[in-house]
């Protein structure tokens, strides 16, 4: 606009001028200097999108702004590369550089005792390792594999084969056990079991328990691997643990006061935990009158009791109810009926049995009101908060119910959907993330699933005691 009010300036200035020409024709021309404004050019200026973001539309600007950038980029890989190269051979190869797999053979091989310890713990997987990290290449593998037998370095080298899966690991692992000489055999077992192979290997172990010529430096590792060959192993396999189990219960391998101790304890994994969790999932009817006798004695209520409805079907009604209708065993019985309804088809019986019983105590916590609730919602009986007013007379407890089960209803996956239509995070969550929060251990209790699924996503949230979980997920 200022250039064309100029040149509109000029020009009128050159008219007003030529139209005086008679007047002074007969004088000579004055030459008069052209007034030259200052012309300012317009360009185009910063557009200010938000308090955070700025259009930038001038090339220069761009072209310099993209330069440093380019060279901050630059600085940042130096730097990146410096400290890469100040890191040992093992914490490189875990972060991705492969340029140094044989200097890292080296010094798994012959390096000084400290660094070759260093590397061999340094590769196992840890938290601090990338997702993607595997160990791929087989000159590494082998050399790892090759030292298990190593008196010094035998033991790390297992851990890290057997963390990292290591190709060859179980076939290995499973001829070593066999020839019964190497004095880690017990970490050989349980690594072993996380493959689920190894019929011959449970025959070799069990005949050691029953020869009582099994070390005790290896009892602890034989029974963490016999919950592992459990979980991961055939129909066979699992058999030939829960006999195993029993042997191993029967020479009292584990003592009764291990077991005494875990009464009124918090389940672990230690021997007595293991071996009751093998002998509960993959025993047979040889366990009942051990989970009757732990059921009696306190130990471990609500597995011993799902183990007994396990083995002895319908006919554990009676007990299912006598735990229902007691205040202080009431929660015990909670899994337990969950266990007998989807077992045994008790389409209404058992849900109705639940509520009837709670209604029935005095001051139920909200603790147990939520495990009611977890309990009904895992049955797949959510019709039943519609019924409350038929079957529960307190309306402080219904209340309670209602508003448990408006906050446990919220699964991982309705969650992580809240959470990206919301705008708290840029895009869906996969599905791999949900089902590690869904079985996170990292928090317990009340919302636990909530909590590991924010955890997963790295999202830190800090909740005073007067803030509602229930104003979060709306």
């Amino acid at each position: 606009m200022k250039k064309v009010l100029n040149i509109f300036t000029v020009t009128t200035l050159c008219l007003l001028l030529g139209g005086c020409g008679e007047n002074i024709e007969s004088e000579k021309p004055k030459v008069i200097e052209p007034i030259v404004a200052d012309v300012v050019e317009d360009v185009d200026q910063d557009e200010r999108i938000n308090e955070n973001l700025t259009k930038i539309s001038d090339p220069k600007k761009v072209e310099e702004l993209r330069q440093k950038l380019l060279e901050e980029e630059a600085f940042k890989k130096e730097l990146e590369l410096e400290d890469l190269q100040s890191r040992t051979f093992a914490e490189r190869y875990k972060l991705g550089d492969t340029s140094i797999v044989f200097d890292l053979i080296e010094t798994l091989n012959n390096g000084e005792y400290e660094d070759r310890k260093e590397a061999f713990k340094t590769l196992q997987s840890r938290y601090d390792a990338p997702k993607e990290y595997r160990i791929r290449e087989k000159e590494l593998q082998d050399a790892i594999l090759s030292q298990i037998n190593d008196d010094k370095f035998g033991y790390h080298a297992i851990q890290l084969a057997g963390i990292m899966r290591v190709n060859g690991f179980a076939s290995l692992f499973e001829k070593e056990i066999l020839k019964g000489e190497s004095k880690n055999i017990g970490r050989l077992f349980y690594w072993l079991g996380t493959s689920g192979r190894g019929v011959e290997v449970l025959d070799f172990i069990d005949q050691k328990i029953k020869s009582n010529k099994l070390d005790k430096s290896f009892q602890r590792d034989v029974i963490s691997g016999l919950k592992q060959f459990g979980r991961n192993g055939s129909k066979k396999i699992k058999e030939k643990v829960g006999q195993i189990s029993l042997s191993i219960y029967n020479k009292k391998i584990v003592s009764s006061k291990e077991f005494e101790d875990l009464k009124n304890s918090r389940i672990g994994y230690g021997s007595a935990d293991n071996i009751l969790y093998c002998l509960y999932n993959y025993g047979d009817k040889k366990v009942v009158p051990i989970a009757t006798n732990f059921l009696k004695k306190g130990v471990r209520e609500e597995q011993s009791l799902i183990a007994l409805i396990k083995l002895n079907g319908d006919s554990e009604l009676n007990r299912l109810k006598e735990y229902l209708s007691d205040s202080v065993k009431f929660d015990y019985a909670l899994s337990p009926a969950k266990v007998f309804h989807e077992a045994f088809k008790k389409q209404s019986e058992i849900p109705r049995l639940i509520l009837e019983h709670l209604d029935k105590f005095k001051n139920n916590s909200i603790r147990r009101v939520d495990k009611v609730v977890e309990t009904l919602i895992k049955m797949d009986e959510t019709i039943w908060f519609t019924k409350l007013e038929s079957i529960i007379s307190s309306e402080t407890l219904r209340d309670n119910l209602l508003n448990s089960y408006a906050i446990l209803r919220n699964n991982p996956e309705e969650i992580a959907e809240a959470l990206y239509l919301i705008g708290l995070i840029d895009t869906p969550i996969q599905s791999s993330i949900i089902s590690e929060a869904k079985f996170h251990d990292r928090y317990f209790g009340k919302n636990a699933h909530i909590f590991n699924l924010l955890h997963s996503l790295f999202v830190l949230i800090i909740l005073c005691n007067s803030f509602n979980l229930d104003k979060l997920l709306i």
